[in-house]
C-alpha cells in the first residue's frame, strides 16, 4: 500500500513539475526591430525588447519619463515619427506607444488587461500635451504564436491629439 501511494505522490510532483515548467516558458529571447507600413514622410516601427521592464521617473521640475531598464517583462515600443522639411527647425513629431507584458503570458485580453502597462508619450514643439501620459485601453487584445505577434487596441486618453490610437498589427517575428 505504502509503495502505491508512493507512486501516486511521485506522479503528482511530476505533474506539478511538468505544468510550472510549460507555463513558465518565456515567449521571446531576442529583440527585434519591424518598420511597419507608413505614410510619405513619416516612419513607424515596432521594437520588442525582451528581459526589460519600464520605469517611470520624475525629475525635478515634476516631469515624468518612461525608460526601459533590465528586468523580466517583455516592451513592445511602438514609435511614429515625422520627417520634417529641410531647413525648418522645430517641425519634428514624434509619439511613442510602450506597452509592458510579462514575457510568459501568449495572450492578454479585457479579461487579464490588469497584466499590461501602457504608456504613451508625445513629443513635438507643441504649446500642451507632451510627455508621458498612462494609458489603460478601450479595448486590447494581444496574442503570442509561435514567430506571430497580433495586436489590436484602441484607448481614449486626456483628449490628447494624437495619431497613434488605434493599433491593429499581425506581425511576423520569425529571426531573419
Amino acid at each position: 500500500m505504502s509503495r502505491c501511494l508512493n507512486f501516486f505522490i511521485f506522479l503528482a510532483l511530476c505533474l506539478i513539475g511538468l505544468y510550472s515548467c510549460g507555463s513558465n516558458k518565456v515567449l521571446l529571447k531576442t529583440k527585434i526591430e519591424k518598420d511597419l507600413p507608413t505614410e510619405e514622410n513619416t516612419s513607424y516601427k515596432l521594437t520588442v525588447s525582451p528581459n526589460k521592464s519600464l520605469l517611470l521617473s520624475t525629475d525635478q521640475f515634476n516631469i515624468d519619463n518612461v525608460t526601459q531598464i533590465e528586468g523580466q517583462n517583455l516592451v513592445l515600443k511602438f514609435e511614429y515619427e515625422t520627417n520634417p522639411p529641410k531647413n525648418l527647425a522645430d517641425a519634428n513629431y514624434r509619439e511613442v506607444l510602450f506597452v509592458e507584458i510579462q514575457n510568459k503570458i501568449q495572450r492578454i485580453d479585457s479579461t487579464n488587461s490588469d497584466k499590461v502597462t501602457i504608456w504613451f508619450a508625445r513629443f513635438c514643439f507643441c504649446k500642451e500635451y507632451v510627455g508621458f501620459y498612462k494609458v489603460i485601453p478601450n479595448k486590447f487584445e494581444l496574442v503570442f504564436g509561435k514567430h506571430q505577434l497580433s495586436i489590436k487596441s484602441e484607448f481614449e486618453f486626456h483628449n490628447l491629439p494624437r495619431v497613434l490610437h488605434v493599433i491593429n498589427q499581425n506581425l511576423s517575428l520569425k529571426p531573419q
